[in-house]
């Protein structure tokens, strides 16, 4: 029997902002009660740390080297040669996202049957490329003014505050409401489901509702800051979606409080969510079920000084993963797992238990089925290789075990971290380390990067512990 199958994505969520994955400081007791009875993945990666192209891998299984995009651009179109839902759908299951999609123009519908889309709570449908917002509208059936966000709080901004309209009109609201109504009520219960959850948070706007950030307004959350970021004061005017600092500890622990806000009332939006399934019309039954749960990318929270995303540190690269089974699907293998995984591996895996072939055109650089690793039948990979445009300057970062190696390509500065002994990168040891090995790995990949232009424009050079003028121009 073809299992269900359920995949939920965050925006922006840290790898280490689940308390399976050793958080102290964020609640999210429903989804680690998930990951404890499946697979987790505690070294997961994004190949490209930013929203579209990530999302791209996402839904074709293609490295971003070879659907070509590595950095956001909006509007562009993407014609990959199968995406995920269109393989389900041709195998006969009916298809549903909720919430986000992000991969090009708003309204193409890449193999889901319906779509509920809402790229943003902020409302940008007066834009070219943001023109649909099914959140927006349902809104304004909803509320007595039109949708905005009169917070002075906008998508990229590191500031944050609680979201003083009621509850069930928060984006995050919104995206259970209308999962709920297709679990329970217009899915077609004759044959199974693909369904992707795709909430917004806890990307910026940092925006929870009020007894969420009640909850975590005195965190003492304190970003690691390596050694080998310069040592700067604050000083006042630094613009708010400002991604390199320094900053105050008093603004970077304001935003960590709607960050981690948002992260509690997703967990308890998908306890409500589960538990309103098993209850309703259309409830489970003898069919199995799987969840995948993962992000596009993480964010910085203030560690090295630096917000949001696109960086190749733990903080923006690393994504929560796990695969668990529900109703009656069982796993061999559960716990925690420590071999590398990448957001092009959820397409092969959900094929893989969906029982659909997986597409042959996927390479050695683009996803694979985790399933071999969950039955005892397959090894891991010996390297992950990921690429992103940051600010003007393109990186390329390599994974192999627990050591990472930073390559900033136009300028040929070299980064290299042991993430076992150092899972903040505060000590950079590229001056201590032997890169020859790493230096092969990463122009072996050379020919497939989307930048090309950039490899071989410098000389490359250790940092040895001094910043990279990359990200810290005026070092």
């Amino acid at each position: 029997m073809q299992p269900n199958l359920i995949l939920i994505t965050t925006d922006q969520q840290r790898g280490d902002t689940l308390g399976i994955n050793g958080n102290t400081e964020v609640r999210t007791p429903f989804l680690d009660s998930l990951a404890a009875r499946g697979a987790n993945f505690r070294n997961a990666y994004t190949t490209c740390p930013v929203c579209i192209p990530a999302r791209r891998s996402l839904l074709s299984g293609l490295h971003p080297s070879t659907h070509g995009l590595n950095r956001n651009r909006e509007g562009i179109a993407f014609d990959p040669p199968t995406t995920l839902p269109l393989l389900l759908r041709n195998a006969g299951y009916q298809t549903q996202l909720v919430g986000k999609l992000h991969v090009a123009i708003p309204g193409v519908r890449y193999g889901f049957d319906h779509m509920f889309q809402s790229e943003t709570p902020n409302d940008r449908r007066h834009s070219e490329h943001q023109r649909r917002n099914d959140y927006a509208d349902w809104f304004e059936e909803r509320s007595d003014a039109p949708h905005t966000l009169p917070f002075g709080v906008m998508s990229n901004d590191r500031n944050a505050r609680p979201w003083t309209l009621p509850e069930h009109l928060h984006h995050t609201s919104w995206v259970t409401h209308e999962a709920a109504r297709f679990l329970g009520t217009t899915r077609d219960p004759s044959g199974p489901f693909f369904l992707h959850i795709s909430y917004w948070a806890p990307h910026q706007p940092a925006l929870p509702p009020q007894p969420y950030w009640d909850r975590y307004k005195d965190t003492q959350w304190t970003p690691e800051i390596g050694a080998w970021v310069p040592k700067r004061e604050w000083k006042p005017g630094l613009p708010l979606p400002a991604q390199r600092g320094p900053f105050t500890l008093r603004e970077m622990r304001e935003h960590a409080c709607g960050y981690f806000g948002l992260i509690n009332h997703v967990d308890d939006q998908l306890n409500y969510l589960f538990d309103r399934w098993s209850s309703s019309r259309l409830k489970p039954d003898s069919r199995p079920t799987w969840v995948i749960f993962t992000s596009d990318h993480g964010e910085q929270l203030g560690e090295h000084h630096l917000f949001r995303k696109t960086t190749p540190y733990e903080g923006s690269a690393r994504v929560p993963f796990f695969v668990a089974p529900l109703h009656g699907a069982r796993m061999e293998r559960p716990g925690t797992r420590e071999e590398l995984a990448c957001l092009e591996d959820v397409l092969p895996t959900c094929c893989d238990l969906a029982g659909v072939e997986i597409p042959k055109h996927l390479g050695a650089e683009d996803g694979r089925s985790l399933m071999p690793l969950l039955t005892g039948g397959g090894s891991g990979r010996a390297h992950l290789h990921g690429e992103c445009l940051w600010q003007g300057q393109h990186h390329r970062y390599l994974i192999r075990g627990r050591q990472k190696y930073i390559r900033w390509t136009g300028t040929g500065e070299e980064q290299c971290f042991d993430l076992a002994r150092d899972p903040h990168e505060c000590r950079d040891l590229s001056g201590e380390t032997d890169l020859s090995e790493f230096r092969k790995l990463v122009d072996g990949h050379r020919d497939r990067v989307v930048t090309k232009d950039c490899d071989g424009a410098a000389p490359l050079v250790p940092c040895a512990g001094r910043a990279p003028k990359a990200v810290w121009p005026d070092a």
